[in-house]
């Protein structure tokens, strides 16, 4: 595994990983962050108790409050909060200062620290514009700079996310949404591979810190010793940005081409493959019989007329094809429309993408998956708009696959429709990382190896000068720590198998 850490692809500030519930009555965990949604003193107070930083949770629903109204509810809710809890009594704001003094007499005479606010509601551009432009005395001030505070769970209503189906499959859909809430996660995930839930909760927490604007794992039914230790862990590292792009990928994605159908009738006429740059590399008509082509159906047949008959099968021709276009003249005889194109086919399915043209379960469109290590980890459907249908007289399905794109184009009354565009970048399936760092240039590194094999890893810093050692910390073994020199700006480590790796590199 090859990892490129450059301080020119940073992204926005990481997530934090936020473990506890909404709820300050479920005290059980002890966490790094601490959030709740309701008593907000008795919040502060508590988060100053167990060491963790306090993240005050505020919820609205829709609204069709007048201005004065929201101002007073909503935003008032919001402002006293934060006049509490970092406000000073001396301000010249009246409302910060009888909320400062009243923290003050609570016993708390320095205000809280904490960087994270969490807003949830369809009108937060509504909240953040009042909460930046703040009635304050004489004048307006931008509250949020002015208690050096970042909002989490930006975007409106948050999406929470159930986990059903497989490891890389979740983490896929993960990427796509703004927050994963769900006390079974881990339980789900960990039953996949025999992977223990540490383990499990290791490779959530790298790819949702690297994909997800932040994350939300409640513990009330995941409070295993194992479980909470590795939280603990990767907890006290939180950089202040993300690194971008550091996934480790495999340009090795070649491989055969499949054809397929599902509920469908089709005659596959011929199929050609050509490179990027128009040459041919393979012809064949089925004319000539079945050629190189394997069936998985006996109901695959070659016709009088020198077209193969396929039905609810697929048949598989065998190669290592890459950055090539591959083109298949077909015609629909009957059934829902659906024909299946593949390619990067290979022995045990370690990797392959296609596209699927026509009725998928409950209505007409194109879908794309891909498997990666014999795990299906993206099946995405585009709907009715990428759907031109079927012309009588016989169609023609182009794939342009190379290392980076998979797109896939229909020809119907001489024209080509493109109908998919997608990446097809090859991601190790066992192997998860993310990569933070701070505003003083402190890079963390974690990466989970949720396989059965020990695998070989190497870092290189760019743009981040000269890096010479970097101490190690590796979990089920957490008294493992190590110093690692660095040389050349480039770090090669192993990663044991069902294991998490931090790399602190200062």
């Amino acid at each position: 595994m090859q990892y490129i850490l450059d301080k020119n692809n940073l992204g926005d500030a990481v997530s934090p990983l936020l473990y506890g519930a909404a709820d300050v009555g479920q005290t059980d965990l002890q966490p790094k962050f601490l959030r709740f949604a309701s008593d907000y003193e008795r919040g502060f107070f508590l988060a100053k108790e167990k060491g963790a930083i306090p993240v005050p949770v505020f919820s609205f629903s829709e609204t069709e409050e007048d201005a004065d109204d929201f101002l007073n509810n909503t935003i008032g809710l919001i402002a006293s909060v934060l006049f509490f809890a970092k406000g000073v009594e001396t301000s010249p704001c009246k409302e910060e200062a009888i909320w400062a003094n009243k923290r003050v007499q609570s016993g708390q005479k320095e205000p809280f620290v904490f960087p994270y606010v969490e807003i949830h509601s369809p009108d937060l551009h509504r909240i953040l514009f009042f909460l930046r432009q703040y009635d304050y005395g004489e004048g307006t001030v931008d509250l949020l700079q002015r208690f050096s505070l970042r909002v989490i769970a930006e975007g409106g209503d948050v999406e929470v996310l159930t986990v059903e189906r497989t490891l890389p499959a979740c983490i896929d859909a993960c990427g796509k949404c703004a927050a994963v809430q769900k006390e079974t996660l881990v339980q789900t995930v960990g039953k996949r591979k025999g992977l223990s839930s540490a383990i499990a909760e290791g490779v959530l927490m790298t790819s949702l810190e690297r994909n997800s604007r932040y994350t939300v794992m409640s513990s009330a039914e995941n409070a295993e010793p194992s479980v909470l230790s590795l939280r603990s862990l990767f907890a006290e590292f939180v950089g202040t940005h993300s690194l971008n792009k550091i996934s480790a990928e495999s340009e090795e994605n070649g491989g055969g081409v499949m054809i397929g159908c599902e509920e469908t009738t089709f005659l596959i006429r011929n199929v050609a493959i050509r490179s990027i740059e128009g040459r041919l590399l393979y012809y064949h008509s089925f004319r000539d019989g079945m050629g190189e082509w394997k069936a998985d159906s006996d109901r695959t047949r070659i016709t009088e007329r020198g077209e193969l008959l396929l039905t609810d099968g697929r048949i598989i021709l065998s190669g290592n094809y890459r950055n090539v276009e591959i083109e298949v003249e077909c015609k629909r005889l009957s059934g829902r429309q659906c024909l299946v194109v593949g390619a990067g086919f290979q022995d045990g399915l370690s990797y392959a993408v296609a596209v699927s043209y026509g009725k998928k379960e409950k209505d007409y469109g194109v879908s794309f998956e891909k498997w990666v290590d014999g795990e299906k980890v993206e099946s995405s459907f585009l709907g009715k708009e990428a759907f031109v249908g079927y012309s009588n007289e016989g169609n023609r399905v182009k794939l342009r696959y190379t290392e980076r794109t998979f797109e896939a184009f229909f020809y119907k009354f001489g024209l080509w429709h493109s109908v998919l565009k997608r990446d097809t970048r090859k991601s190790n399936g066992r192997i998860f990382a993310s990569a933070t760092c701070t505003k003083d240039d402190k890079v963390v590194f974690k990466c989970v190896n949720a396989g059965e094999r020990e695998e070989a890893a190497v870092l290189t810093f760019l743009h981040f000068g000269e890096k010479t050692k970097a101490r190690l910390i590796r979990y089920p073994s957490a008294q493992e720590e190590a110093e690692l020199l660095i040389e050349d700006n480039l770090l090669s480590f192993s990663l044991p198998p069902m294991s998490a790796t931090l790399l602190v590199i200062e």
